[in-house]
């Protein structure tokens, strides 16, 4: 756990918020933070998947240690994530779970998609 914050919401008003460190591809790391949470707060309504790795490099090039550690993080934590959560959302029939991205390519890389997308649509 990395400390308690107050934020502003955008109608003006305070919310508490605490973030926790966690390994995200450790399922079990995940399963005990996820029960921390509830005993702490009393319940989880909602998580942000907002997490992520890169690599800086053309993507013929990456090494396979580097895809694994990526695949890690970016697949199996979101499915650990969600795995740990989705028991107690569903116990109380409503709750959030969102899942966000972002990857970063090499221009040559960022080149070609859009040149692929072009072509495709």
């Amino acid at each position: 756990m990395t400390g308690k914050n107050k934020v502003p919401t955008p109608i003006g008003r305070m919310i508490l918020v605490r973030r926790y460190k966690v390994d995200v591809a450790d399922a079990k790391a995940i399963a005990d933070v996820v029960h921390v949470i509830e005993n702490e707060w009393g319940s989880i309504s909602s998580v942000v998947n907002l997490f992520g790795i890169h690599q800086v490099c053309e993507f013929e090039n990456i090494f396979d240690e580097a895809w694994d550690a990526m695949s890690d993080i970016h697949v199996n934590g979101t499915v650990n994530v969600c795995r740990a959560i989705i028991p107690y959302v569903q116990r109380r029939e409503h709750g959030a779970i969102v899942i966000m991205s972002s990857s970063h390519l090499s221009p040559r890389a960022r080149a070609w998609q859009r040149t692929t997308f072009r072509r495709n649509t």
